[in-house]
């Protein structure tokens, strides 16, 4: 149904939305390094039950909105500590370039990302 699909992206923004201040007082207390790495544990948890519930054949519209709400909660905390790593990581003198180039990979995998998997799921799902 299409009201998933425009759900599903309601879902994904709304934690970004309503934990604005409590992810950057996260990111500003604790180790920045511990939050990245949690989120990335909550969100590889939450694609693999995605899978899982999908290779079972278990899988319905309310479980994959509740999951893409908890990876996007996950998603939520570690943006602000990702852009404030950068920084502490290469020398002032390359920021700028480096900053570049984060900024249009990123900007290239939002794209490609996407184009690439429509193309395929054109083979079919």
């Amino acid at each position: 149904m299409p009201i998933y699909l425009g759900l599903v992206g309601l879902i994904q923004f709304l934690p970004m939305v309503l934990l604005t201040l409590v992810v950057g007082y996260v990111a500003d207390r604790y180790n920045r390094k511990l939050i990245i790495c949690l989120s990335q544990i909550i969100e590889s948890i939450g694609i693999f039950l995605l899978a899982y519930q999908s290779h079972i054949g278990s899988i319905n519209e309310e479980g994959i909105l509740l999951t893409v709400f908890f990876i996007s909660t996950a998603n939520a905390f570690q943006g602000p500590s990702m852009q404030s790593l950068l920084p502490n990581v290469v020398n002032k003198e390359v920021f700028p370039k480096v900053a570049a180039i984060a900024t249009s990979t990123a900007q290239f995998a939002f794209i490609a990302g996407p184009a690439i998997g429509g193309i395929l799921y054109t083979n079919g799902p």
